[in-house]
């Protein structure tokens, strides 16, 4: 036999329960991927920065082809014309930089021939920048 009203009160004591299964859910996957974005923003800051820095070593080298005495700018204003927007570090850190030395390594572990250019930034997650050789 078939009763209408049996089968409506059935129905209705298992919406709460599917809404709080689909809450849970919702909540796993947002717990589950806060660490993946948190990751992936400070990839894409740390790419943004050494971005900066590529700009920056080829302003720096520009600088030196058109010196007379082929010498090293002494800070960043010296390279406004090569750069026409300054480049700046998301997480707002300041650039420098300077010839490498015999101890200098990089990510992987290899040395880096002395004298090459490095631009480096001051937030300490940013590993440094060793420009190409201009050989």
């Amino acid at each position: 036999m078939y009763c209408p009203n049996l089968s409506a009160n059935r129905r209705s004591g298992s919406v709460p329960v599917e809404l709080i299964i689909a809450a849970l859910v919702l909540l796993v996957i947002f717990v589950l991927m806060t660490p993946v974005q948190r990751a992936m923003r400070e990839e894409s800051e740390e790419n943004r920065c050494l971005r900066a820095r590529r700009e920056i070593a080829a302003a720096i080298k520009k600088y030196r082809a058109q010196s007379p005495t082929y010498s090293y700018p002494k800070d960043l204003h010296a390279l406004s014309v090569y750069l026409p927007k300054m480049p700046e570090c998301p997480r707002q850190g300041s650039f420098r930089w300077r010839l490498s030395h015999y101890s200098d390594r990089t990510q992987e572990g290899r040395a880096v021939p002395t004298g090459r250019l490095t631009v480096l930034c001051s937030e300490e997650r940013h590993r440094p920048f060793f420009a190409p050789s201009d050989e």
